[in-house]
């Protein structure tokens, strides 16, 4: 099949029409100093090397443009967020057996993806208050090189859901882990000191 006409990014040649204007204005100021002819022909040249400037310029800002969006999400620690309107929706019809089973399918696919297992343990202790699954997809997200914020996350995470269901030896593990990974902090100290109180009423 024939492929119809290419469509015209006119934004794009709006923006190297107006820098080729401007270096057009600087050319013309400056042609006298630099030996350039100011003639017809000499304007035609100026003309044609101030749209290759203009269009190198554009194509340069396009670039930075990308470039730093890029290190935004990818090196300057603010994930793309995952979107999970799918589970979500699941969630909440109460259907709660298929979106872990859809978060599971999607970690098939993208086994990078640590906020999936973060969701899908909240899902687990939560909707379907399985607290041994929730523990062991906390486990498996602080496994998976976690973000600092998805770190703490987990670790309070975890903290509430031993403190809650009575399981003192492992409150006791994690609130010591917890206090010496932020030690010197308000809530180092203070996993300290309920470890301090646990230990006294062994």
């Amino acid at each position: 099949m024939a492929q119809g006409p290419s469509q015209t990014d006119y934004a794009a040649r709006a923006t190297v029409a107006a820098a080729a204007v401007v270096v057009f204005g600087f050319l013309y100021v400056a042609a006298p100093g630099l030996g350039l002819r100011t003639d017809f022909l000499g304007m035609l040249l100026l003309a044609a090397i101030s749209l290759g400037v203009g269009w190198v310029m554009q194509r340069t800002i396009l670039r930075l443009a990308g470039g730093l969006v890029g290190s935004i999400h990818a090196v300057g620690g603010i994930p793309r967020p995952a979107d999970f309107s799918l589970q979500d929706a699941l969630i909440v019809r109460g259907r709660y057996a298929e979106a872990s089973e859809s978060f599971q399918k999607h970690l098939l696919g993208h086994p990078e993806d640590n906020e999936a297992r973060i969701r899908l343990a909240q899902l687990y202790e939560r909707e379907l208050a399985d607290p041994r699954q929730a523990e062991e997809w906390y486990l498996a997200a602080r496994r998976h090189e976690p973000t600092r914020q998805q770190e703490a996350l987990v670790a309070n995470s975890l903290i509430d859901l031993f403190r809650r269901t009575g399981q003192q030896g492992r409150l006791m593990s994690e609130l010591a882990r917890f206090a010496e990974r932020y030690r010197g902090t308000d809530a180092g100290d203070a996993a300290s000191r309920e470890l301090a109180e646990l230990k006294g009423r062994a």
